[in-house]
């Protein structure tokens, strides 16, 4: 909503949908900058590259989400051998990218610094905007 720096599902949704599925991380005015690991895993679908998993921990290494993602398009490769996913793990899998994407707003604030390894191929397959990182 306007006055919380929170997003839910639907909002992120409609945020989504009006900025070409991609969404902002917003600032969280009530605490200090934090900084989070990422990692994303990735599978080729016919529209190439979609997020398949989404892993975000804290300074300390607790896992703050793990989440595994249906991709929107047919799904063409697992690309396993590096991303450990295969047809029976996403099988069962029901959440959508929006669900993803509401989760890591409502963890990642603007003010806060992104650390892992090639993260705008994250941030890419995430659709996230997000200015501080260290790669």
């Amino acid at each position: 909503s306007a006055t919380s720096p929170w997003y839910d599902a639907a909002e992120a949704g409609r945020l989504s949908s009006v900025f070409g599925g991609k969404v902002r991380t917003v600032p969280h005015e009530a605490r200090e900058p934090r900084v989070w690991g990422l990692d994303c895993e990735m599978v080729q679908t016919t529209r190439g590259a979609e997020l398949a998993r989404c892993t975000v921990v804290d300074a300390d290494g607790g896992v703050a989400c793990d989440l595994y993602c249906r991709p929107s398009e047919r799904i063409i490769d697992y690309c396993t051998r590096f991303s450990g996913i295969d047809e029976t793990l996403l099988s069962s899998v029901d959440t959508t990218l929006a669900q993803v994407q509401a989760t890591f707003v409502s963890l990642v604030a603007a003010q806060d610094v992104l650390v892992g390894h090639s993260l705008d191929n994250d941030l890419r397959a995430l659709r996230v905007a997000h200015a501080s990182v260290v790669d």
